[in-house]
Formats: C-alpha cells, structure tokens, sequence
C-alpha cells in the first residue's frame, strides 16, 4: 500500500510538473442589465518556454442563449457586443501569466451560455470553461401606496360590580358589540378596497430612461457608451411599441420595418436621423459637440411622446 502511494505522488508530480499550465476565466457580475457594461478576462499560466496560439473573436461574442423550456438547448445570441479586447503577459519566475480582456455590452435580455474558447498549447488543442450568465431587461418601478391607515385599539378600563351594571345596563352592552361589529366590518371592507397601485407605461419608462442617460452625462467622457445605450433605449422602445425586433438590426433594416408598420413618413425620418447619428459615434468614431447631445435627447423624447398611445392623462 505504502508503495502504491509512493508511485501515486511521483507520478502526480511528473504530471504537475510537465502540465504546468492553468487556465482560469473571470468575470466582473454573473447578473446585469442590457446595456451594462461588464468584462470578462481568460488568464493562462505556463512554465517559460511554453507555446501557444489564441485566436479572440471580434465584434461579437460566441454565445447560446438558453431556451426556457430546457436548459440543454438554446439559439445562437448575435446580441453580445465586444466593446474592447486587450491581452498582455507578465513574468513571474520561472513563469509567466498570459491574460486576454474582454469589454462587453448585450443588447437582449435571456439565460446567456459564453462559448468555452479554444486555445492551442504547444500543439495541443484546448479550451478555457464556458460562463453562464443572466441578462436582463430594466424592471419598470412599482407604485407605492400614498397613504398606510393603521388602527390601534385600547381597552376601556372601569372598576364596577359586574351583576348590577350587567341588571342596570345591559343593554348598553348589546349596542357596543354591535357597534364594534359594525366598525370592524367596514375598516375590513375599506382596507380590502385599496387602489391598485398604477404600473408605468411604456412612454413614461421609456422618457424616464432618457432622462436618467442625459443625468449620467456619459457624453462628456465616453461619447461611444453615451450613444450606445441611446441607440438602444430607442431600439428597445420600438421594439415594444411595435412588436418588432429592432435590437440586432441595421438603421437601414429597421426603416424598412418600421415602413411595413405603416408608420408616418415623416417619424420614420426622425427616428432614421437619431440612429444614424447615434451610429457615426458607434461606429466611426465621430464626436458631437454639446448642442448635438441636446437635440438628440430632445428628439428622442419627441418621437416617444408622437408614436405613444394618448393617455387620458395627456387628454
């Protein structure tokens, strides 16, 4: 027995010493909102001398989004946005650590599986642990109730011989219950009556986001996230206001779509105009200057307010 042991820990240090590699995967939050912004880092430690090759994906991350009926099958995500990549390597000894940054964004809400990315060390194939993940949709705010009635009661306390108020007033006592009955019978009816609380509209969750973006002022330190996340308030709201997908569509795609709604033609080139704005920051670098970050938000709230259902409130 001591003998097998013995070659059990030489082999297990043969095997440590000639595998030396670590793979290890990293990520800022599990859970997040669409349109956070999270990171994702795969780290590699190996014994100098050890070669390998990785390949990073680009624009968009490999995902599966998983079905809510089972959690083996999914659909491909095209919706996980790759904002950055950067890689770098420090030595430490007789090693040295590899590390690959991931800056992500995802544009649709759902139970999100990272595809376990490849890796080849010295000309052996392997792959670093798939992540599961949740992304999910801003939760709208649930109304409070204005008012919280609560009664208290205190007893009645009087010394008396009870036989002789009981022969005297006995009647009062009769009237009292009744009474109370009566009382405690409509504070029940009037609690169980209490309005339910209001829910917010589309339009008013929709306004609110913008104003909260426009309070953040992404713009003045990160114009790309800034109109990032007001390309995707506007493409969320469509979505829902028209029952069509608009989150992984092209502005071009989207027009169209939004012509087959049988949308005026004149809101069709208002909201064109905002995303292709919004898009010459995402995609081509442009900065706008302070006046353009204004107008922007202004016109959002405009086409909110003009393809939203009158509310009797409006009225």
């Amino acid at each position: 027995m001591k003998v097998s042991k013995a070659l059990f820990l030489l082999f297990l240090l043969f095997s440590i010493s000639t595998h030396g590699q670590q793979k290890e995967v990293y990520i800022s939050k599990k859970s997040f909102e669409v349109g956070e912004i999270f990171q994702v880092r795969y780290e590699l430690t190996y014994p100098i001398g050890t070669t390998f090759e990785f390949y990073p994906p680009s624009q968009t991350f490999p995902c599966q989004r998983i079905a809510m009926q089972s959690n083996l099958k999914g659909e491909t995500f095209k919706a996980l946005e790759i904002l950055n990549y950067h890689d770098s390597t420090l030595s430490e000894g007789n090693n040295a650590r590899w590390y690959a940054d991931f800056q992500m964004v995802a544009w649709d809400s759902g139970s999100l599986i990272l595809a376990a990315l490849p890796i080849r060390i010295n000309d052996e194939n392997e792959n670093f642990s798939a992540i599961l993940v949740e992304s999910n949709l801003v939760k709208p705010k649930k109304g409070v109730p204005l008012y919280d009635i609560k009664e208290s009661f205190a007893p009645l306390k009087k010394k008396f011989i009870f036989k002789e108020f009981m022969q005297d007033y006995g009647w009062y006592i009769l009237v009292f219950v009744v009474l109370l009955v009566g009382i405690f019978v409509y504070q029940k009816r009037k609690h169980a009556k209490k309005p339910i609380p209001k829910v917010a509209t589309l339009k008013t969750q929709t306004l609110e986001s913008i104003e909260k973006i426009h309070e953040k002022a992404h713009w003045k330190v990160d114009q790309k996230v800034h109109y990032t996340e007001l390309s995707f308030i506007l493409r969320w709201y469509l979505t829902s206001r028209f029952n069509i997908r608009l989150l992984e569509r092209t502005t071009q795609e989207a027009k169209i779509l939004l012509e087959l709604k049988k949308l005026e033609p004149h809101l069709i080139v208002r909201i064109t105009d905002v995303l292709n704005q919004t898009d010459a920051v995402k995609f081509a670098n442009v900065q706008l200057a302070e006046e353009m970050h204004v107008l922007l938000i202004e016109q959002l709230k405009e086409i909110v307010i003009l393809t939203s259902p009158i509310e009797i409130a409006d009225v």
